[in-house]
C-alpha cells in the first residue's frame, strides 16, 4: 500500500460511480458485500438513466441526473461508514486501502456526506 498522504477526498456521486465501476471492490472490500446488490443496481440504473432517459424516466425532468440516480448508493455507503465509525472503525480499513490504491496515495481525510434517520446531514471523515 502506498503510504503517501494526499489531499482531502470528498466522495460524491461521481467518485462513487467510478469506484463501483471496478469489480475488484467486492473482493477487496468484503465488508460491503451485504450492499453489493443494492449498489450494483443503483450503479446500473444510473447508467440506464443516462443512456436512455426517455425510456427510463419519461416525463421527469431532473430525474436522469447522475446525482439523483446515485442517491440510494450514496446513502447506503454513508450508512455503512456511519455505522462502522460508531461500532467497528476497523471495518473501514479495506475501503480506505481500496481508495488509496485507486488514487495512488492515501487521501486525508476521506469525507462522505450522510443523511441520518432524522434527516440531519453530516460530513463523515475517515
Amino acid at each position: 500500500m502506498n503510504n503517501r498522504i494526499g489531499r482531502k477526498l470528498v466522495i460524491d456521486h461521481n467518485i462513487l460511480y467510478q469506484l463501483l465501476l471496478d469489480e475488484l471492490i467486492w473482493e477487496l472490500v468484503p465488508e460491503l458485500g451485504y450492499l453489493k446488490e443494492d449498489l450494483e443496481n443503483s450503479h446500473h440504473f444510473a447508467l440506464e438513466r443516462l443512456l436512455k432517459p426517455r425510456e427510463v424516466s419519461s416525463g421527469c425532468s431532473g430525474c436522469t441526473s447522475l446525482k439523483t440516480s446515485m442517491r440510494p448508493a450514496m446513502q447506503a455507503i454513508g450508512s455503512f461508514v456511519a455505522d462502522s465509525q460508531k461500532n467497528e472503525p476497523e471495518r473501514l480499513h479495506n475501503l480506505i486501502t481500496f481508495i488509496t490504491q485507486k488514487k495512488g496515495e492515501r487521501p486525508s481525510p476521506i469525507v462522505i456526506r450522510y443523511k441520518d434517520a432524522d434527516g440531519k446531514i453530516t460530513a463523515l471523515e475517515f
